[in-house]
């Protein structure tokens, strides 16, 4: 598992299991083999990432602005 900090948010990611923890949120993320990237539509539609990490940054910045 990786982690790190983002904004004051403690962000780790678990790649076998494809699952993000944003500081205690869990969030199940997937994995497109085709394309090679992860995405979790019912929290972010229709964005890809190809890190978890880069996943977790946007959506803690979508919170941010909303």
């Amino acid at each position: 598992m990786s982690s790190e900090s983002y904004k004051n948010k403690i962000i780790k990611a678990e790649y076998d299991t494809n699952v993000l923890y944003i500081d205690d949120e869990k969030i199940q993320c997937n994995f497109d083999d085709d394309t090679k990237k992860y995405f979790a539509y019912d929290v972010l539609p229709y964005r890809e990432f190809s890190t978890l990490e880069d996943l977790a940054k946007s959506i803690i910045d979508e919170g941010e602005n909303s």
